[in-house]
């Protein structure tokens, strides 16, 4: 019986800067992602008679037919006309709410093996039914920096090499439904304090000037995570930002010794810290 064990990262966006609403409602965006492979979820993988997918995982909200892992599931049947039935324990270590992109990696990590499996489909073909099932799955599909626009379906890669840093992803004990946050965003948008957003050119600068539209209406409700985002600024980060709609942060730090300190000046907040230390790669 073939079993497969996926080890599935996440991403930041170092950019996020909403550029509009489309008639049906999804917001464009322009957006600098970058992976990471720290947190990281686990596919346990088992190929079965039965046909269809099962999905089971420690937390009761990401069992079933609901997970994305299902989606994606279906979306690659539908376009390939057929695949081996599956079972997959999901390991979750990616938070949820935390502007990761935890389940579109998961999505990304089945779309790929399944392809993998049966050589159905190609990449082309691939990337159109990650599209699909969720706007970030093609990027991790991709797997290194992207600068991403239209409501995240649009990928330019990009060269941005950032190992001289030690890189950090920093875990509030808290979650935040996006949806929610760009429904807030609309709400507040026009009586936010006008911020001039940095260029392309200094997002993909090195080391890149970091941004997000998201974070004063996040933060308004959400304070914790801007006291810890400050906290981090003052205990020596170069630089500090939220990732997607939040609630996690991403922060660069010129050392390991630096990000130490700074790990030690935020404990106080029970935070995850996830770290991908200077001269190691951040992605394949």
């Amino acid at each position: 019986m073939t079993t497969a064990t996926l080890r599935v990262g996440c991403k930041v966006n170092l950019y996020l800067r909403i550029t509009g609403r489309r008639p049906d409602g999804m917001h464009t965006i322009e957006s600098l992602f970058y992976p990471m492979p720290v947190p990281a979820d686990t596919l346990h993988v088992e190929v079965r008679r039965e046909p269809g997918i099962t999905v089971s995982c420690r937390l009761p909200f990401l069992r079933g037919q609901k997970n994305i892992l299902a989606k994606a599931y279906h979306a690659y049947v539908a376009a390939a006309g057929s695949a081996p039935g599956l079972a997959v324990r999901l390991e979750k270590r990616i938070p949820v709410g935390a502007g990761l992109g935890g389940g579109s990696s998961n999505a990304a990590a089945l779309l790929s093996w399944l392809d993998q499996q049966t050589q159905a489909l190609g990449p082309q073909r691939l990337r159109s039914v990650a599209a699909q099932v969720g706007a970030d799955v093609p990027f991790f599909l991709l797997g290194r920096p992207a600068w991403v626009t239209g409501i995240g379906e649009c990928m330019e890669p990009v060269d941005l090499h950032l190992d001289d840093y030690a890189r950090v992803i920093i875990s509030p004990r808290v979650r935040v439904n996006t949806a929610w946050a760009y429904r807030r965003w609309d709400e507040a948008a026009s009586l936010l304090t006008p911020r001039s957003a940095p260029d392309k050119e200094a997002a993909l600068a090195k080391p890149p000037v970091l941004w997000n539209d998201f974070e004063e209406v996040v933060f308004a409700r959400f304070p914790v995570i801007g006291r810890i985002k400050a906290a981090v600024l003052e205990s020596g980060a170069i630089s500090c930002v939220m990732s997607g709609s939040g609630s996690n942060l991403f922060a660069l730090f010129a050392s390991a010794k630096a990000s130490a300190a700074a790990r030690r000046w935020v404990e106080k907040w029970q935070a995850g810290w996830h770290e991908v230390p200077p001269g190691a790669s951040a992605y394949t």
